[in-house]
């Protein structure tokens, strides 16, 4: 006899919408799948948005068939280099176990878009806007264009860009070794543009640094590393260092944490993504990474 075995439903349906639409288009794409297979990340003009609520994927595969079975349909010719009679700015990946599906829809989720008959379905009930808005009703209402055309960043004073409490803006090398400590490690690296240019990083434990030809400190970068060193550095971006909770930034720079995937895979929108915070004056910014809700990786780059 063999024991019942758990047969694991790992369900999971991603959104995606337009942004803002592509400024390398004179005419925008009529369908966002067009702009999906240029684009990498989640950026300024695709968003993305995350549910694994099991419920909305088994009600949306339900749709998608009923769609074809009893909705009004007629033609939407939307393809690259023709438009006529629709926009798709949306759509939805369908995953239960290793079976995936995909749905589009119109400007208001009020219709079903195939791309292989070239034809809408409408949802004269709203039965698809009623489940697409209770799972992903904070997604789908906001104006994104509006808000990343007004889109600022909280700012810091470049003295908040710390090591072990020590501002290193506008630190020399030499000032570097002798305020915080001599460096373990040089790597020179030789890049063949004309004119040739040689770029050198210098390291203390998982911190590199970069010096511009003014010879100050032009980049600072720290890595997460579960290596153990017997004496500990550590860079802090406004009390916010490497392996902090995401809800620390959160707390305090309601501007920057706006979007919360931004630069985050498409294929995982809700993982590894950063934040930015400007620095006062105009001298330089700071990239916060966050994975798995802690902070990874910071990147700072100083305009001396």
């Amino acid at each position: 006899m063999c024991s019942a075995q758990d047969i694991k439903d790992n369900t999971k349906v991603i959104a995606y919408r337009y942004g803002t639409q592509s400024s390398n288009y004179f005419s925008p794409p009529c369908n966002i799948i067009t702009d999906l297979k240029k684009q990498t990340t989640v950026n300024n003009v695709i968003q993305a948005s995350v549910s694994y609520d099991s419920e909305t994927v088994y009600k949306l595969l339900q749709l998608k068939k009923q769609a074809k079975k009893n909705w009004y349909a007629e033609e939407c010719i939307c393809k690259e280099g023709e438009r006529r009679g629709g926009y798709i700015p949306n759509m939805y990946i369908v995953q239960v176990n290793n079976y995936r599906d995909t749905i589009y829809t119109t400007q208001d989720n009020c219709a079903l878009f195939f791309p292989d008959e070239q034809m809408k379905y409408y949802d004269d009930e709203s039965l698809l806007q009623d489940v697409l808005n209770k799972t992903f009703g904070a997604f789908l209402s906001r104006d994104f264009k509006k808000e990343i055309a007004l889109r600022e960043y909280d700012s810091i004073s470049v003295n908040r860009i710390r090591i072990n409490d020590k501002p290193v803006y506008n630190f020399t090398r030499k000032k570097f070794e002798k305020e915080v400590t001599p460096f373990q490690l040089v790597r020179t690296d030789s890049l063949f543009f004309k004119p040739a240019t040689v770029s050198k990083e210098y390291w203390v434990n998982n911190i590199e640094a970069q010096f511009e030809n003014s010879g100050k400190l032009s980049q600072i970068n720290m890595h997460y590393n579960e290596i153990s060193y017997p004496e500990v550095f550590n860079l802090t971006v406004a009390d916010i260092g490497v392996g902090d909770s995401e809800e620390k930034i959160l707390d305090t720079y309601s501007c920057s944490t706006t979007f919360r995937n931004w630069g985050a895979p498409l294929s995982e929108p809700d993982n590894n993504y950063y934040y930015q915070i400007s620095f006062t004056e105009g001298k330089g910014f700071a990239f916060i990474y966050i994975r798995d809700k802690k902070v990874e990786r910071i990147e700072v780059t100083f305009f001396n």
